[in-house]
């Protein structure tokens, strides 16, 4: 069977703060997803569980990056200083 590829994101991060700018990254996959919707619903209604699970998280971080979600504050700092267990590969 061929071994399938490894796709990760790939980040900045801030320079000052030494935080992972993920915010950009995410705020495109939710543009792409917005864009074709019938694809991302075909994952969700998939058997694939870990796709469904990776999915439903990503659309999570959609929301939070758009400002839309029900996080507190406090929640979304505690995932801003988990960002770099969440998002292992970052950019130039």
């Amino acid at each position: 069977m061929p071994r399938r590829p490894h796709y990760a994101a790939v980040l900045d991060d801030d320079p000052v703060s030494d935080e992972i700018l993920w915010e950009m990254w995410v705020n495109g996959f939710g543009r792409a997803a917005d864009l074709r919707p019938q694809c991302w619903i075909a994952i969700e209604k998939s058997g694939e569980e870990d796709a469904k699970v990776a999915l439903a998280g990503l659309l999570h971080l959609v929301t939070i990056a758009r400002d839309q979600g029900a996080m507190s504050e406090d929640d979304i700092m505690a995932f801003d200083e988990t960002g770099r267990l969440l998002f292992s590969v970052r950019g130039c």
